[in-house]
């Protein structure tokens, strides 16, 4: 009896002490788990990155930054895409006053008064273009490999093509005194040859002089057209170095 009562008074007194061991262990653990819910509470997710940093939108650009381009801005651009739109827009001057103008699937001129001159739509957002003044042509890429050549006076189209395949027409650029270079783009091949452990398909590179192609050249993949005067860079940029490639065209029959 007396061994009975010994035994069960044992068993409770460490039953106790579990009990108060537990209890202390939670009570040390406490402070950590409210940090730490605390800090879940206060945390927030990263923001994404501005998809447009270039673009101010406050009330200060209509009181310094000049007047407004009118333009029909819902006419060839959906409304969600103004920003995309409008941040590819590029601007470029003209003697008299007039300006070009690209903006969504339209190539426009505009007078000094904000009227529009000529308005030339494509099927595709255009990409870039270029003006050529001693010849009055403008050159211009767009999506669904559209390239065109304008009269800039009249906005007449004196030459335009669109390929089929994957390949793109990609930047415009004003070449010496008379001549525009425009680009290949391939890079949705080299994209969708890139597990295959193929050699990357090079760009192109044309000249144009008028609507006649001068001569056309390869131009090493995924880099940047630098034109300056009559010297032609390919100017790439990888993570830890910069690349310089000078591009050297054939000689026509007028150099």
């Amino acid at each position: 009896m007396k061994k009975s009562v010994l035994v069960g008074l044992v068993s409770l007194l460490t039953f106790v002490a579990g009990v108060a061991v537990n209890s202390s262990s939670q009570t040390q653990k406490s402070p950590y788990s409210q940090k730490a819910q605390t800090a879940l509470a206060t945390s927030t997710p990263t923001p994404c990155p501005d998809p447009f940093p270039r673009l101010i939108d406050n009330k200060y650009v209509t009181k310094f930054n000049g007047t407004r381009i009118n333009l029909d801005y819902d006419t060839g651009v959906m409304s969600g895409d103004i920003p995309w739109a409008v941040d590819a827009a590029k601007v470029i001057p003209l003697k008299g006053g007039d300006i070009l103008v690209n903006l969504g699937d339209s190539l426009y001129r505009l007078n000094r008064q904000q009227h529009v001159v000529w308005r030339h739509p494509t099927a595709q957002t255009v990409f870039d273009y270029a003006f050529v003044a001693s010849t009055n042509l403008v050159y211009a890429t767009a999506g669904d490999n559209i390239m065109f050549i304008l009269n800039a006076t009249t906005g007449k189209e004196e030459f335009s093509d669109s390929r089929n395949g994957r390949a793109a027409y990609g930047v415009a650029k004003e070449y010496g005194d008379d001549m525009c270079l425009v680009t290949d783009n391939f890079v949705m091949y080299r994209d969708g040859f890139r597990d295959k452990g193929l050699e990357p398909m090079k760009d192109g590179i044309t000249c144009w002089r008028g609507t006649k192609i001068l001569w056309h050249l390869d131009f090493p993949p995924d880099a940047e057209l630098v034109v300056s005067g009559k010297r032609i860079l390919a100017v790439t940029k990888s993570k830890t170095a910069i690349y310089v490639n000078e591009i050297t065209p054939p000689q026509t029959k007028s150099e």
